[in-house]
């Protein structure tokens, strides 16, 4: 098995003209999230709940420092989403680098928020979350 250091992990996304931007060198973070939901199918008498497999789900999220040019592009790029010139904000992920027999997620999202932080002591720092729409792929390179 073998392991990879955080520092290797590469991102990106989408810009507003939906071109994939390498934001790695602000990043900090990234969190893939992956979900199933469920159906009860508890009946009258049962001791215990019963379910079905559902539907998948996921989100993205995204940290890392404040930079005046990814701001723009990232409050670009959700302003294109929520205008719906740009259907998806696509996501790239590839967590242990890039190099062959490495991983690659690749999934299209929405963006649900966008927070900076400013603490008056440290460095400023943005969040990134998004909601997955669709499948996640993963390959390998």
């Amino acid at each position: 098995m073998a392991f990879s250091h955080g520092k290797v992990a590469v991102l990106k996304i989408d810009n507003a003209a939906g071109a994939l931007v390498d934001i790695s060198a602000i990043s900090n973070a990234a969190d893939l999230a992956n979900q199933t939901g469920t159906g009860e199918t508890t009946s009258f008498g049962s001791a215990s709940k019963t379910f079905i497999a559902g539907l998948k789900d996921g989100t993205f999220s995204i940290g890392g420092s404040y930079d005046n040019v990814q701001d723009a592009m990232i409050s670009a790029m959700m302003d294109a989403v929520a205008a719906g010139t740009l259907a998806f904000c696509s996501v790239e992920y590839y967590p242990s680098g890039v190099g062959t027999g490495k991983v690659k997620y690749a999934l299209e999202t929405i963006p649900t928020s966008y927070t900076i932080s400013t603490p008056v002591g440290g460095v400023s720092t943005f969040k990134l979350d998004l909601q997955r729409s669709g499948n996640l792929t993963q390959t390998v390179q």
